[in-house]
């Protein structure tokens, strides 16, 4: 399993399909707090719901496109990371991430944020990532 650890408490990990009941409990427990940036939230009714996307990001990863990745903080689910959308022609890709209301105020979002650039950059070559998000999402 790809897996890029960011030090002894954060590790991310590509999302398989044994993930999806943990996913969906992060999400579900999280729900008003992810509403109000991500309106896809509203979709995801039960762990079955993560199946089907569990297997797009893996095909994702397989294709080199991009992964989506489980954070987890001292062994718990924490949020998700993606690096999305790459472009091989300009090496480019987009960013985007949530996590767990309670896990907030840890530094966690700023050291998987930092690994997966480090990993864009260095371990894949890109040279442009773009991150996009609402105003007052900070």
């Amino acid at each position: 399993m790809f897996t890029l650890k960011a030090d002894s408490d954060v590790l991310l990990h590509l999302f398989q399909h044994h993930h999806a009941d943990e996913l969906f409990w992060l999400v579900d427990s999280n729900r008003e707090y992810l509403l109000r940036w991500l309106p896809w939230v509203s979709g995801m009714q039960s762990p079955a719901d993560y199946h089907s996307i569990i297997e797009m990001w893996l095909k994702q990863f397989a294709d080199g496109k991009g992964y989506n990745l489980g954070i987890r903080y001292k062994g718990l689910l924490a949020g998700s990371i993606s690096l999305h959308g790459v472009d091989w022609t300009n090496y480019q890709a987009s960013m985007g991430y949530y996590l767990s209301e309670t896990m907030q105020g840890k530094g966690i979002m700023t050291r998987a944020a930092q690994t997966v650039l480090n990993h864009a950059f260095l371990g894949l070559g890109l040279n442009r990532i773009e991150i996009r998000c609402g105003i007052g999402n900070y």
